[in-house]
């Protein structure tokens, strides 16, 4: 869609079912946003932080990944692998899950147990290329896909492959666990969902371009986004359309959805607000620099990263800016929001935790077993 004509349209779907334009916003905002801590990592970070139990986990492309203490700042431990670590951290029973540019899919002890220090790798699982999408545990099974085209179900106990499904595409997208049926998408442009025991396809719905956002399931309805320029909300049980959402340029930030409203962003720097029920677009914000970052919401607050090395947060009822903090790089990697802390880092090669003075964290923002950066024992 020709940016005029697009433009037009978002500007009829607000008018139709939403609150209004925030794209006036930007210079109205909040400086006060205190740095608590930043750490440095030796090279740019795309991974989101996961956090647990006093423990920031994160991903850097020098390798390696981190344990960082949640209150002060300072390395823990850390984890060295022979790639890049794009991938963000999945928790489960003590063990840390993460892919590498190596080509593997790494657990890792979290907890100090009688047989390994904390940091210690208790298997390793090789595929056929690199891995930066993020896994997902589910019912003592790791789920990930990576570049050579396949998605594994691993058993997170032992490493051992339970089942493989080929598509016609690499996987950046991660996957998303609900009732026994796995979602994911690809870079052959479908969304596919799988039987989580036996790994068998249930359905595939095909759209015009990569789908490398990451699947939200939201009251029996899968949201995602696709680089065809468009937002889906798909009947999780048959794969049927219920409605779509021509944002107009690729959409690889992954969504979340809060009380019916999903949140989510687009390359040419929009963020948007669409009601679930509906697809009707509530509002609109236009950045105007790429947000690849996925949002997450906390006391009614949407945080983000933009290529314009900036961490925003954005009033979730309306889009209007409440405060942005500057980095030194681009700042692709997602937010996570626990105790009024916001965890995210840059390609500056720093994780940063920022002090919002808000309430509550980010967890419940996607589906249970989808959560981004919170995970459960």
């Amino acid at each position: 869609m020709p940016p005029h004509g697009r433009r037009e349209f978002l500007q009829l779907s607000l008018a139709v079912g939403g609150l209004g334009t925030a794209s006036g916003c930007l210079d109205a905002f909040d400086e006060s946003v205190p740095e608590r801590w930043r750490f440095e990592t030796d090279d740019i970070v795309l991974s989101s932080p996961t956090v647990l139990d006093g423990l920031v986990l994160v991903g850097s492309r020098d390798g390696s990944l981190y344990a960082i203490d949640i209150d002060d700042g300072q390395e823990e431990w850390q984890f060295q692998t022979d790639g890049s670590i794009r991938s963000s951290p999945a928790i489960s029973g003590g063990t840390a899950f993460v892919g590498s540019d190596d080509y593997h899919v790494y657990a890792i002890d979290v907890d100090d147990v009688a047989e390994h220090e904390s940091g210690t790798e208790r298997w390793r699982f090789e595929t056929g290329a690199t891995v930066p999408a993020s896994p997902t545990v589910a019912e003592e099974t790791v789920f990930v896909g990576g570049y050579d085209e396949n998605v594994y179900a691993i058993d997170a106990e032992s490493g051992a492959e339970q089942w493989r499904f080929e598509s016609e595409g690499p996987f950046e997208s991660s996957p998303t666990v609900v009732d026994e049926r796995v979602f994911v998408g690809s870079d052959d442009g479908r969304l596919y969902a799988l039987d989580s025991v036996t790994g068998e396809e249930v359905w595939q719905f095909e759209t015009d371009a990569s789908v490398r956002s990451s699947p939200t399931v939201w009251d029996g309805c899968v949201l995602f986004g696709s680089h065809d320029g468009t937002v889906y909300a798909l009947d999780a049980a048959t794969g049927d359309r219920e409605w779509e959402f021509p944002v107009g340029t690729q959409v690889g930030s992954s969504p979340t959805v809060v009380d019916g409203i999903v949140f989510g962003g687009s390359y040419d720097g929009d963020v948007y607000a669409i009601d679930t029920a509906n697809g009707h677009l509530q509002w609109l914000a236009e950045i105007e620099h790429r947000v690849y970052s996925s949002p997450t919401v906390a006391d009614g607050r949407v945080f983000f990263g933009s290529v314009d090395d900036t961490v925003y947060a954005l009033g979730a009822n309306d889009g209007e800016t409440v405060w942005r903090f500057e980095t030194d790089g681009s700042v692709l990697s997602s937010p996570t929001v626990v105790e009024g802390t916001a965890f995210i880092g840059s390609h500056d090669g720093n994780v940063y935790g920022l002090d919002l003075e808000i309430e509550g964290t980010s967890s419940g923002t996607r589906t249970a077993l989808g959560t981004l950066g919170h995970h459960d024992r």
